[in-house]
């Protein structure tokens, strides 16, 4: 995966959905986000900071960590669903 812009965390404007845990994030609460392309597809990714902290820790303990679905963890942890 190529990520191309990464965004520190930030408040937010809109109510979105963690991309990690799949639980919302609100109006007014932090999060993180990063925009990424690969081949011919592109997406944003947007996290609770402690769900961006879960996935950094996967990344590091297993180097072929390579993505995930909406919602299958749980939030701020490596744990599945």
């Amino acid at each position: 995966m190529s990520v191309f812009h990464y965004q520190s965390v930030k408040r937010s404007r809109q109510q979105q959905t963690c991309t990690w845990c799949g639980e919302l994030v609100e109006i007014g609460h932090p999060y993180q986000s990063y925009r990424w392309a690969e081949g011919g597809d592109a997406g944003t990714v947007v996290l609770h900071p402690e769900c961006g902290d879960a996935m950094d820790a996967a990344d590091k303990t297993d180097p072929h960590f390579v993505g995930w679905s909406e919602g299958d963890f749980v939030r701020g942890s490596t744990r599945v669903r």
